[in-house]
C-alpha cells in the first residue's frame, strides 16, 4: 500500500499542508478501491466539477454547512483524480488540462455565487482575479524553483493516445484563460531577477538563480494551494460570510507583494557580500 500510495503521489519541493495531512490520504481512501474499477481520472474530474457546481449554488439560497462540506469533499476528489492517473498510470495531456479548466469553472462560479449572496460583486470580481494570479504565481514559482536546479517540472504524461479534437479543445481552453496571465507572470518574475542581477558576475549568476528561487518562499506560496483556497472558503461559507474569503485573498495578495520583496533582498545581499 505504501509503494502504491508513493506512486500516487505527485513530487513537489515543497507541500500543501492541508493536502498532505487531510485532502490526499482521505483520497487515498478512494482511490484505493476505484483503482480496481473502469473508473477514469477524467470520470472524477466531471463528477466533482459537478459537485462544486452544486455547492456554490446553494450559497446564494443562505445555506452554510452544506455547501461548505460539500466543497471539502470536492477538494478530495480533486486530489483523487490526480492521485489515481498517477497510481494506475493513466496521467494525459488532456487530463491534465481538463483538470485545470474545470477548476477554473467551478472557481469562477464561487465568486459569482459570492457575489449574489453578498452583493458586493467589485470585491467578488477582484477576489476571482486575485484567486487566478495567486495560482499562477504558484504555478510559476515552483517552475522557476524547478528550473533555476535542473529539475524536471513536470513529468511526461504516461498515455500519449489523447482524442486530437477533445485536446485541442482543451488546449484552447486553457490557451485563452490561462496562458496570457502565464506569460504575464513569467515575465515578470524572469524580468526581476534579470533587472536585480544586471550588474552581477558571471559567476554569481546561479547561485543568485538559487537564491531567488529560494524554497523558503514555496513554503509560502504552495500552501495557498486550491485545497487550501477550499477549506477557508469553505470556513467562510460555514460561519455565514462567504465575503471574507474575498478578504482573505487580500491578504494572501499582500503576502505574496512581501515575500517577492524578500527574494529581491535577499539575492542583492549576495550580491553585494559575494
Amino acid at each position: 500500500m505504501d509503494s502504491f500510495y508513493q506512486k500516487s503521489v505527485k513530487p513537489r519541493p515543497r507541500f500543501e499542508f492541508c493536502s498532505k495531512y487531510i485532502f490526499r490520504p482521505l483520497a487515498h481512501l478512494i482511490v484505493l478501491p476505484l483503482s480496481r474499477t473502469r473508473v477514469t481520472p477524467p470520470m472524477l474530474v466531471m463528477f466533482h466539477t459537478f459537485l462544486g457546481l452544486y455547492a456554490v449554488a446553494l450559497i446564494p439560497q443562505g445555506q452554510t454547512l452544506w455547501p461548505a462540506f460539500l466543497l471539502q469533499i470536492k477538494t478530495v476528489l480533486d486530489g483523487a483524480d490526480g492521485q489515481l492517473a498517477r497510481a494506475t498510470g493513466q496521467t494525459s495531456e488532456t487530463g491534465r488540462y481538463l483538470d485545470t479548466n474545470m477548476d477554473f469553472v467551478v472557481n469562477t462560479a464561487l465568486f459569482v455565487a459570492i457575489g449574489a449572496y453578498s452583493g458586493a460583486w467589485v470585491h467578488a470580481f477582484l477576489g476571482w482575479v486575485l484567486l487566478a494570479l495567486i495560482g499562477t504565481i504558484d504555478f510559476q514559482w515552483e517552475a522557476a524553483h524547478q528550473r533555476s536546479r535542473g529539475n524536471t517540472f513536470r513529468a511526461s504524461p504516461d498515455q500519449t493516445n489523447d482524442n486530437p479534437t477533445i485536446l485541442a479543445l482543451m488546449k484552447g481552453f486553457y490557451n485563452v484563460v490561462f496562458a496570457p496571465q502565464d506569460r504575464l507572470i513569467k515575465g515578470w518574475n524572469d524580468g526581476r531577477f534579470k533587472r536585480i542581477t544586471r550588474n552581477a558576475r558571471p559567476d554569481q549568476l546561479k547561485d543568485a538563480d538559487l537564491i531567488y528561487h529560494t524554497p523558503r518562499v514555496l513554503d509560502f506560496s504552495m500552501n495557498m494551494g486550491l485545497a487550501t483556497q477550499l477549506l477557508m472558503a469553505g470556513f467562510c461559507i460555514a460561519v455565514g460570510q462567504p465575503l471574507w474569503y474575498v478578504y482573505c485573498l487580500y491578504v494572501q495578495g499582500g503576502i505574496l507583494l512581501l515575500l517577492q520583496l524578500y527574494r529581491e533582498w535577499i539575492t542583492v545581499q549576495f550580491l553585494k557580500t559575494s
